[in-house]
C-alpha cells in the first residue's frame, strides 16, 4: 500500500488537519439493558471525508494527539476532574 492509498490529509506525524462544518440534531436510542438515552446525531456538510469528520469530533473533546517513537499516542481530557 503507498502513501496515496491513506487519502490526501495522511501525513506521518502530523494527525491534525481540515476539519468540517457539522449539522447536529438531537436523537434518542434504546441501549441493549432497554433504557432509552439522548444521544446527538453529527452529520458532516459538505461532502467531507469520515477523517474530517472524526478530526471535528476529537477537537471539540479537547484531544490531543501525536507520534513519538513508540507510536501514535491520544491524550483525552478526564472526565474525573470535571465531576469532582
Amino acid at each position: 500500500m503507498s502513501e496515496a492509498d491513506h487519502g490526501p490529509y495522511h501525513r506521518r506525524g502530523e494527525p491534525g488537519g481540515p476539519g468540517c462544518a457539522v449539522t447536529e440534531l438531537p436523537v434518542s436510542t434504546r441501549l441493549p439493558s432497554g433504557e432509552t438515552i439522548s444521544m446527538t446525531l453529527l452529520s458532516a456538510a459538505d461532502n467531507a471525508t469520515e477523517i474530517e469528520l472524526l478530526r471535528t469530533i476529537a477537537h471539540s473533546l479537547r484531544i490531543q494527539w501525536g507520534q513519538d517513537e513508540y507510536g501514535w499516542w491520544a491524550a483525552v481530557p478526564s472526565t474525573a476532574h470535571a465531576a469532582a
